[in-house]
């Protein structure tokens, strides 16, 4: 994580909305895709507050300090080795999977309980099927 980006992490007051992003090296990615139909869904983008790289999801003291507010959003630009690090974000509305290569599972989608907006690239072969994820998240 940069530094900058850090600081803005460590500097939210507990309990703050914020959305993240996941880029190679944590450097901003200035480029969001709108895939959705309606132009409300666009203009309702939880677009990242500050950016993370992959090596961060395995940082205790980071996850630790995310884990005190609350994630609304999730873009991931990078493809990482594992996503199950979601499941720890249950109230994320938006997830952008820009690059999900290595996905293996969408099991994490089960306990995200108001996603509103979900994007995963074509390039994702999973095992599951999508719908039978949305129908244990409803129960």
């Amino acid at each position: 994580m940069l530094e900058s980006e850090r600081k803005k992490l460590f500097d939210r007051k507990e309990g703050d909305y914020l959305s993240i992003g996941i880029s190679e090296g944590g450097e901003h990615y200035n480029k969001y895709q709108v895939f959705w139909r309606y132009k409300v869904n666009a203009l309702n983008m939880k677009i990242p507050d500050f950016y993370l790289a992959p090596e961060d999801l395995c940082d205790e003291e980071i996850m630790s300090q995310l884990a005190k507010h609350t994630v609304l959003g999730c873009y991931i630009y990078t493809p990482l080795q594992d996503y199950s690090f979601l499941s720890r974000f249950p109230k994320i509305r938006d997830l952008n999977i820009a690059r999900g290569e290595n996905i293996k599972s969408l099991d994490f989608i089960s306990v995200i309980e108001e996603c509103r907006m979900l994007f995963l690239s074509d390039e994702i072969c999973f095992v599951r099927p999508l719908a039978g994820l949305l129908l244990i998240q409803r129960k």
